[in-house]
């Protein structure tokens, strides 16, 4: 859907397509404040380079238990499997699972790199980050005070955005220096097979259909 990190962060800048994915929230007994950026996910693995789609079929990989995200690795073509991620580090290292898949930053943080030398950058996923406050917290304040807090919020987002971004390129340099072979395969083909899980989500919430359509007008 995002493009880009450009594309990813218009949207999170857009009032009214935000409004329409956080609708609810206040209700629910949060209100969101700001957004910030968590990464795109990326597939990291310990058989061999991703250089295209066909490279994918005999990689096991480990996905979260979010069943959109596993429908979309299998319609790519990946053997799935599911484990915890506080088990991950050892089923990678005693190949129960060949491959990964989270943000750049995160394979390095975890250490999975001494254990995944291939990394494939195919940005399938943007994982954004929420800053939020209790709602009941939030009426209880001034006008004023919400005031600041909102504007103090929205600044920290941007700096924070600012940092991930010279992260990521840092960390990308350092995984190469770590012997980890990084490629960059020809996403179009990803983007095609991920035709039927965007039909199946439209089958669940129709209205979703034109919210995508908005997103994908912001890039």
């Amino acid at each position: 859907m995002f493009e880009s990190y450009e594309h990813a962060m218009k949207t999170l800048d857009n009032e009214k397509v935000m409004s329409k994915i956080t609708e609810g929230m206040p209700e629910s007994g949060t209100r969101p404040l700001a957004y910030s950026i968590n990464g795109f996910r990326v597939v990291s693995n310990s058989k061999h380079p991703i250089n295209s789609i066909d490279d994918i079929k005999d990689i096991k990989l480990r996905m979260p238990l979010n069943n959109m995200f596993i429908e979309a690795a299998k319609a790519w073509g990946f053997p799935v499997v599911t484990i915890p991620m506080t088990e991950l580090f050892t089923a990678l290292q005693q190949k129960v699972v060949d491959g990964q898949e989270n943000p750049a930053i995160t394979l390095y943080t975890s250490g999975w790199y001494e254990v995944q030398n291939h990394l494939a950058i195919t940005n399938h996923i943007f994982s954004p980050t929420m800053y939020e406050v209790s709602e009941s917290f939030w009426k209880k304040l001034t006008p004023e005070q919400q005031q600041i807090i909102s504007d103090a919020s929205k600044a920290s987002a941007q700096y924070e955005r600012e940092l991930f971004l010279k992260q990521e390129k840092e960390v990308l340099k350092e995984l190469e220096g770590k012997g980890v072979k990084i490629t960059y395969p020809d996403l179009k083909p990803f983007m095609e097979k991920s035709k039927s899980v965007y039909d199946s989500a439209y089958s669940k919430n129709p209205e979703l259909k034109g919210l995508v359509e908005e997103i994908k007008a912001l890039k």
